[in-house]
């Protein structure tokens, strides 16, 4: 497409496509908690439509899976079972949090681990010898033999220790069973499948999914092509699409397939992802010219251009200019960018520096209320100290910053969750610069500073965890560990006379 007014927005380089945004979207936001466990996603789906998050790793780095928490609320079944995969309709900004505990821990002692019993009862409440199904089983050995202790188990006793014939039970995976000729399973997933966990579901058949919108790159992984039930989905210039939409009419398996980024099998100088994306093969040479427009697929490569569209290009000059002619235009293939061409709609933008999440740029009716991602605390060795909103630090009435940020939109906004590496002290205190941001914005306060006036040093608070804009004076000192308390009775026993 030729441009011939002026060009809105540039990007480093990168013309414009335009993308006219026609309904309210809102974001799902998807992560594990603590934070790290699972890889970070978000989504933006248009309002009331519906969703499903899939089922979470059980176990991930010595932790296990406990519960879903669904905008901070746990999900549970009927019976008080958490679910393992969400299915729901989303009509606000949302979040979906797996939440994990260590494995070994066991805060009360009882030889039930901290994650089953909360993730059966919500709570450390019971014993190990509790038995609240009532089917004489105790706790610690419904976990031991892997039984539900929600659920009653039938119980036979025999004086003798073994009974040929019988039946013998052992609790595996959750499986779904669908009883019902008009449903059909959907399943997707990413490869390789530790990219973002496998999703499945059960749909009526005729429904209309659509996929999830493959990111371009994750951890180094560039994206290739989504195949459905093992085909190749193309947009009509054979270049993959990172989104597809499709009426479900038989069991289907949806896999974006992803390759790492600087693999070149064969040492072409054109990486594996660039030739599996336009071409869904590595047969490809780079001298091809497969659009016949006088460029080789190596010069596409190089200049950003599309190897599958036709570029006009003109007759090379013999001068020594290197073949550049002044004037004209010129063209580069970027990202896709929303434009809205009417005044109800207002310009949001949220990301973070560095770029640790991600990004968010749409367009939003005016009045919507917008909630910001509850910026985790720490990831990937980089700690959280603030957000902006254009430009302005956003406070608690303390003056520590906050993690997430619900407003309004009036105007054109731009929000961004800054962060800093975790051992990063620029003053040289002993306080990283990150604790004394997040609660000040600036790092004017030295070590002995005591902001709240409770006689605790910011060093003190950093050391103790505690928040250096709140009022926490120390406890009273006691006699075993040699203090000094003032007034009450003093008594010394002296010898006997």
């Amino acid at each position: 497409m030729r441009l011939a007014t002026a060009v809105l927005c540039i990007l480093a380089g990168a013309a414009l496509a335009l993308e006219v945004i026609h309904a309210t979207q809102v974001q799902l936001t998807i992560r594990s908690v603590p934070a790290g466990l699972m890889i970070a996603s978000t989504s933006y789906y248009d309002s009331s439509k519906a969703v499903s998050v899939a089922a979470p790793p059980e176990s991930q780095q010595g932790s296990k899976f406990v519960y879903w928490r669904l905008n901070g609320l746990r999900q549970d079944d009927s019976r008080g079972i958490p679910l393992n995969s969400l299915d729901f309709k989303i009509y606000e900004n949302t979040e979906a949090a797996a939440v994990y505990l260590p494995e070994s821990q066991d805060s009360d002692h009882d030889g039930v681990p901290d994650w089953y019993e909360i993730r059966q009862y919500g709570s450390l409440a019971q014993d190990a010898a509790s038995d609240t199904d009532g089917d004489g089983v105790t706790l610690l050995n419904e976990y031991l033999g892997g039984t539900n202790p929600l659920v009653a188990d039938r119980i036979v006793t025999l004086e003798t220790s073994s009974l040929q014939g019988g039946i013998s039970r052992r609790r595996g995976p959750v499986m779904a069973a669908v009883v019902g000729s008009q449903y059909r399973q959907y399943t997707e997933k990413f490869s390789p499948s530790t990219l973002i966990p496998i999703r499945t579901s059960y749909l009526v058949t005729g429904s209309t999914i659509t996929t999830t919108n493959a990111p371009a790159e994750i951890d180094g992984y560039r994206f290739t092509q989504w195949k459905i039930n093992g085909s190749r989905q193309e947009n009509e210039n054979h270049v993959a699409i990172h989104q597809v939409s499709m009426t479900l009419t038989d069991t289907t398996t949806a896999v974006a397939e992803y390759v790492f980024g600087t693999l070149d099998t064969g040492s072409t100088g054109i990486p594996d992802w660039y030739r599996l994306h336009h071409y869904g093969t590595l047969d490809v040479s780079p001298t091809s010219d497969t659009d016949g427009d006088g460029r080789s697929l190596a010069e596409e490569f190089r200049d950003g251009t599309q190897p599958r569209v036709a570029d006009t290009v003109p007759q090379k000059p013999t001068t020594s200019d290197g073949g550049v002619i002044s004037g004209g235009v010129s063209r580069r293939r970027g990202p896709l960018l929303p434009i809205a061409f009417s005044s109800k709609y207002t310009h949001y933008k949220e990301s973070s520096e560095p770029s640790l999440l991600v990004c968010r740029e749409t367009y939003l009716t005016n009045g919507t209320l917008v909630t910001t991602t509850d910026a985790p605390a720490e990831i990937n060795g980089y700690k959280f100290t603030h957000w902006t909103v254009n430009g302005v630090r956003q406070e608690s009435q303390t003056g520590s910053a906050v993690s997430k940020l619900t407003f309004n939109l009036a105007t054109d906004t731009q929000t961004i969750a800054h962060y800093l590496p975790a051992s990063l002290d620029t003053d040289n205190d002993g306080i990283p610069d990150w604790f004394e941001l997040f609660h000040y914005g600036t790092l004017s306060y030295g070590a002995d500073f005591d902001g709240d006036k409770d006689g605790r040093t910011l060093a003190q608070e950093y050391a103790t965890g505690t928040d250096p804009t709140v009022f926490n004076p120390p406890p009273p000192p006691s006699i075993s560990d040699g203090g000094l308390l003032e007034g009450g009775v003093s008594r010394r026993r002296g010898a006997k006379m």
